[in-house]
């Protein structure tokens, strides 16, 4: 087994780079008052760990990285907490500016292509997803949110961002900005010159959008539109008490939470957070205060099939490994016990039907596990040589402990063939 394939983009020039993130979380959020507990918003707790940790979680898991993240207001406490899993590049006067300010300093430090988080958003995974899918300079937005004034709105047209503000009126608002942003090399430059000239124009209060927005027409920006999954901003706390009750629950049930694999690693991440509690009021009474750094969610890890034929799929310009199968069974083994994600898309005649229906089989050991009976059609962002390549779909099966076989088949069907990739949390 070999590590995860990180996705890249591949540059006009045919060229091809790692995706860098760089996640915003100089700001206090004084908003939430006590709720906050003294702590920025990036480290509130959310699930058993802080929010940061979900979102380099959801960026391991997409194979998203280096990351950066911009500190400012209780530096320390964030670089305890995210450790290793990133950079960190220093606000020190965060108190006084905002994101505008916050991105600007992150120049000489990102290239691009790079995803631009803000640190106080909790999101389905999926999310990310949608918008790497979508390729680079893309930014995903929710038709679904109510209008609010203090919404981050954004104005589409003909699926490209033509505007992006809290004062965009009811009529002009296409949905709320999500606070996700992918951005090529070239457009990011862009994006960094125009937040230049409002920093020397004295701008410290503006945020990163209206660099965004004052970009628009030197590039171009997809609208993904990411309605009905699950995400939220947390400013307040009635923001903080949705996000604990009603979406973290809805997002753990689709990664897969309720697993047994999955709750064994809340049990000891819950574990790690009482001793580091405890670890923390004992250093208190001695005068210091350190937040202990909480066990990783693990990333995920593609799984090569030595003898099986490899498949590049280049899925919004970024280049994916896959393998090919069909009726003959593509077979992994896998120590368990774990959960193995078997992801998998058909490959179909370019001009055929608009849905095709097919059915996989899952086999276990040898033996039947599953029947799953699937609807697709072609995905327009993804691409390999000589066939069309259909949406991507998933089965996750949990294998007991021991070494087994998991073989995932074409049943039955109108596609010409399948492509497979099995996907397992790393150790």
């Amino acid at each position: 087994m070999e590590g995860t394939k990180a996705p890249q983009a591949v540059t006009p020039a045919g060229d091809v780079r790692a995706i860098q993130a760089l996640i915003l979380a100089a700001g206090k959020g004084s908003r939430l008052g006590r709720a906050a507990e003294g702590l920025p918003k990036c480290l509130i707790q959310v699930g058993g760990q802080p929010l940061i940790r979900h979102q380099l979680d959801a960026l391991a898991e997409g194979g998203v990285g280096p990351v950066v993240v911009a500190i400012g207001y209780a530096a320390d406490l964030v670089r305890e907490t995210v450790g290793h899993a990133a950079e960190f590049v220093l606000n020190p006067r965060y108190a006084a500016t905002n994101s505008l300010h916050t991105f600007f300093l992150t120049r000489e430090r990102i290239s691009g292509p790079v995803v631009i988080l803000n640190s106080d958003v909790l999101f389905d995974p999926r999310v990310l997803e949608a918008v790497l899918e979508a390729g680079e300079d893309s930014l995903a937005y929710d038709s679904l949110s109510d209008w609010t004034r203090e919404h981050m709105k954004v104005a589409a047209r003909g699926g490209r961002v033509v505007s992006l503000s809290k004062e965009l009126s009811e009529a002009e608002t296409a949905g709320e900005n999500v606070g996700m942003l992918y951005l090529s090399a070239r457009s990011l430059e862009v994006v960094f010159g125009e937040a230049e000239k409002l920093v020397e124009a004295g701008r410290t209060d503006a945020f990163l959008a209206e660099a965004v927005r004052g970009s628009i027409g030197r590039i171009e920006i997809k609208a993904v539109d990411v309605a009905g999954t699950a995400w939220t901003e947390i400013d307040t706390p009635h923001d903080l008490e949705r996000a604990r009750r009603e979406l973290w629950p809805r997002i753990a049930a689709r990664r897969g939470a309720r697993s047994g694999v999955w709750r064994r690693r809340r049990r000891w991440r819950r574990l790690a957070w009482a001793i580091g509690a405890a670890a923390a009021l004992g250093a208190a009474f001695l005068g210091g205060w350190r937040i202990a750094r909480p066990v990783p969610v693990p990333a995920w890890e593609t799984v090569t099939l030595p003898g099986a034929r490899e498949v590049a799929v280049a899925v919004g310009g970024v280049a994916q490994p896959w393998w090919r199968g069909g009726a003959e069974p593509v077979v992994v083994e896998i120590e368990g016990p774990r959960t193995v994600r078997i992801e998998h898309r058909g490959l179909s005649r370019p001009g055929g039907r608009e849905r095709v229906p097919y059915v996989v089989e899952v086999r276990l050991d040898g033996r039947p596990h599953d029947l799953c009976r699937f609807s697709t059609a072609v995905d327009s962002g993804a691409a390999c040589p000589d066939a069309a390549v259909c949406e991507r779909q998933r089965i996750d099966v949990d294998v007991p402990a021991g070494r087994h076989s998991v073989a995932v088949r074409l049943l039955a069907g109108e596609l010409e063939s399948l492509l497979v990739r099995f996907r397992v949390p790393a150790e």
